[in-house]
């Protein structure tokens, strides 16, 4: 079952979806900004192969510790970044969201467990043919 604030998160996105990929214009409306902090814009860089993070919000920031705006999604390196870029290129492939979550080893943070939803997303409305973008919605747990 997923988190209670990604289940609140994606009742606001289902409306929107109507088997389409959300927009970067919808997802800038009021009922999303309190979830701006941990959210997570990556865009497909054909140049490196992989997804480059756009966007990496301020909770997230201040949780892990780094700002990942700027990297690339397999600099998280080994299993990890992989998992990270076949998942982002999955949403594109399929256009629908995708849950992901697991247990966090890290000895000097007090969350243990994360969990996440990514969906494909738009910089055009109405969506452009090609999808090269998603957004993460990423919560932490103790």
């Amino acid at each position: 079952m997923a988190h209670p604030e990604i289940r609140k998160f994606m009742s606001l996105c289902n409306p929107l979806r109507n088997d389409a990929p959300l927009s970067l214009q919808q997802m800038q409306t009021r009922p999303f900004l309190a979830f701006w902090p941990s959210m997570i814009v990556n865009r497909w860089d054909s140049d490196a192969n992989d997804f480059l993070t756009t966007f990496w919000g301020t909770r997230l920031v201040e949780a892990c510790g780094l700002e990942q705006t700027g990297q690339h999604v397999r600099s998280a390196g080994g299993e990890t970044g992989e998992i990270l870029h076949h998942s982002h290129a999955e949403v594109i492939k399929t256009g629908e969201p995708l849950y992901l979550g697991g247990q966090l080893d890290w000895f000097n943070k007090s969350h243990r467990r994360w969990d996440q939803v990514t969906l494909p997303l738009t910089r055009e409305n109405p969506a452009e043919k090609d999808l090269s973008a998603t957004i993460s919605f990423l919560v932490f747990a103790g």
